[in-house]
């Protein structure tokens, strides 16, 4: 067991949770609005958008049925999200492993084309959605799955339960999502949500020769993510913990939602117009004549 990874793993994890966050959908480390490397039932809410870059130190020897020994490198992927109609997301990402030709492009490189629809509100207790990764099977694996998720912390209002646990679970067809999958996460105070998730075929052949291949073992993936301002989150994250060396991955996301400046200032003008209206003599006027003598009439 590579303990020197597994330190490194709980030692950016407990960073994390020395530093502010809010809680938002933002993408998961694969592209589509999530946990780690699974979606959740969540979405990018309308009139937003959002990018995330993951790094994924690999970097070892694998051997494989096909092809013998070879070296799977480094790992790096960019994606992101627009929201539509408050139920829709729809995004892409970008794969690239490190001076390898065994995806869709030169260098390793490959297109995702995702979508999700969630069929309940956002801000039910239970939610339901389905979607696509690699919609149009940049890399011969496209990856349909339903997932639903449930606010467990508020359905039970249990003291041994954090109010904010949400734990969900899904069905995948390809990629690392072949099989069933399921996920959850919690916030600690107001700042740091920890996830964690498992996933049944996370290494097994579906996944053997695309993105982290065989390197890629056990089934249970720990992580966190925080806000560090306002729309930025810093993520981190060890691969199967379950297995003898996990894999580490670091990144960041950026969400804007457009109108909300607007919105801020359109308060900001309604209250300095209603200000410049009490400090009229005529408002003053009509407010004594019909609002502090109608109390006192009333009295």
């Amino acid at each position: 067991m590579n303990i020197k990874k597994i330190l490194a793993a709980t030692a950016l994890v407990a960073g994390l949770a020395a530093l502010p966050t809010a809680a938002s959908a933002t993408p998961n480390f694969l592209g589509p609005s999530g946990y780690i490397l699974t979606p959740d039932a969540s979405v990018t809410p309308a009139g937003c958008v959002n990018i995330g870059y993951h790094y994924f130190d690999v970097d070892k020897f694998i051997p494989t049925r096909n092809r013998g020994i070879f070296d799977v490198p480094d790992f790096q992927v960019l994606g992101g999200n627009i929201g539509l109609f408050d139920r829709l997301e729809v995004g892409g990402s970008w794969f690239n492993r490190h001076n390898d030709d065994l995806l869709s492009g030169p260098n390793g490189d490959a297109v995702w084309l995702n979508a999700k629809l969630a069929v309940l509100r956002q801000d039910s207790p239970i939610q339901l959605a389905g979607g696509v990764m690699d919609a149009l099977d940049d890399s011969d694996a496209r990856a349909a799955y339903v997932v639903g998720s449930v606010n467990v912390g508020e359905k039970f209002k249990s003291k041994l339960l954090p109010r904010t646990l949400r734990v969900g679970a899904g069905y995948g067809t390809g990629h690392v999502i072949d099989g069933i999958f399921v996920n959850g996460g919690f916030m600690i105070g107001k700042h740091v949500e920890l996830m964690g998730e498992w996933i049944d075929n996370q290494s097994d052949e579906p996944f053997e020769n695309e993105l982290l291949g065989k390197a890629l073992d056990g089934n249970i993936n720990v992580g966190g993510r925080l806000h560090v301002l306002e729309g930025l989150t810093l993520d981190a994250g060890a691969l199967g913990v379950d297995a003898d060396d996990p894999i580490i991955t670091v990144g960041a996301t950026y969400t804007h939602c457009f109108g909300k400046k607007h919105k801020k200032h359109d308060k900001k003008d309604k209250d300095e117009e209603e200000g410049r209206q009490s400090s009229s003599p005529l408002f003053k006027s009509r407010q004594g004549k019909f609002g502090v003598t109608s109390l006192a009439s009333a009295r």
